[in-house]
């Protein structure tokens, strides 16, 4: 190796102007007119706030993209992160390894019910798209029932089963997606209990699988707490008789807990304050808040029985990373030693 091979990179200064033309005219920004500037040049953060190249520090009250559970550089988050790049930064996801392992079966510990086998993936978008998938080739089914206020990622699938606006870009999208309202109460044509069933409770579900045939029907994907399209609260009762609608049917659940995961809700998960175990959980986001690019698919035993004798056409080249599974790891001690989950509790109800 030469002498000038070992020399340290010098990293020059870049000026807030040139880091904002610069991203403007090379980067292409998710949900974005590329036309416009960012918001601004990020330099750094720290738990709670981050701070622009001016030095004018911000208060992250979204944490981001309601991602950062453990706030912004975490140390023991970002040595967890060091020590396994030292370790081994990427292995395929074909071969055993020590943090792909033990992430999963912690998470196995703490979701409800059955749940026990994981997928990883890059994200919640492909953690729904695998889950579709998924649905479809255990059912035999093609249709997947899917709310309008709902938004479940940006690949082709979940684009597909989004409601909100940004599923029209998509379209014609992937076939057999079939919508219905969400039990939201506070825009309830009426107070009387039956008028709200039979528009935004299981009657109404009720009546689209009717009219749809339920033997066509491969799943229904829900976030179990409605996010960015207006938090929407299930009221007691609907997500256990979901449960029992998809049972009788033999439909799919799948609940999406992308973001109202991991301590969100002052539980583990959404679910568990209904005590529903679905078929699919899906979760990103606050798994390792962010950190790496990191989701999860986690099944139940039926769905993980049926792999064990049946091909999973299913996989990605990160499927597992292990820097991403290992801020995982470090993520959910954090979590459990630090009662983050039991702080959300306390912090919700004040």
């Amino acid at each position: 190796m030469s002498a000038a091979q070992t020399q340290p990179v010098v990293t020059e200064e870049w000026s807030t102007e040139r880091l904002i033309d610069t991203d403007r005219r090379y980067v292409i920004r998710s949900w974005s007119k590329q036309g416009t500037p960012a918001k601004m040049a990020v330099a750094g953060g720290s738990g709670s706030w981050f701070w622009d190249t001016e030095g004018r520090r911000y208060l992250d009250f979204q944490s981001q993209l309601v991602n950062l559970n453990l706030g912004h550089q975490h140390p023991r988050l970002v040595e967890a992160i060091k020590r396994q790049a030292e370790q081994l930064c990427y292995i395929g996801p074909g071969f055993a390894e020590r943090a792909r392992s033990e992430l999963a079966e912690m998470i196995a510990d703490i979701t409800p019910g059955d749940l026990t086998m994981s997928f990883f993936t890059t994200g919640g978008g492909a953690a729904n798209e695998n889950a579709l998938r998924l649905a479809r080739q255990i059912t035999g089914r093609n249709k997947v029932m899917a709310r309008y206020r709902s938004y479940h990622g940006a690949t082709a699938g979940a684009l597909s089963v989004t409601g909100d606006p940004r599923h029209r870009a998509g379209e014609p999208g992937v076939p057999g997606t079939v919508r219905f309202l969400d039990p939201y109460v506070y825009r309830a044509p009426s107070a009387d209990p039956v008028v709200q069933d039979a528009y935004f409770g299981i009657g109404h579900i009720e009546e689209i699988l009717a009219y749809e045939g339920p033997s066509t029907v491969a799943a229904i994907i829900i976030e179990t707490v409605t996010g960015t399209n207006g938090l929407i609260y299930p009221p007691d009762g609907y997500l256990p008789a979901l449960r029992e609608l998809c049972d009788r049917h033999g439909i799919m659940l799948i609940c999406d807990e992308v973001m109202a995961g991991y301590g969100r809700t002052g539980k583990w998960f959404a679910v568990d304050h209904w005590n529903v175990v679905p078929d699919i959980l899906t979760t990103a986001k606050g798994l390792n808040s962010g950190y790496v690019p990191l989701g999860a698919m986690t099944v139940n035993t039926r769905v993980g029985d049926w792999l064990h004798e049946n091909k999973f056409w299913g996989g990605l080249t990160y499927a597992g990373h292990p820097l991403a599974c290992a801020s995982g790891v470090e993520s959910l001690r954090i979590m459990t030693e630090e009662n983050v989950v039991e702080n959300a509790r306390v912090q919700g109800e004040r």
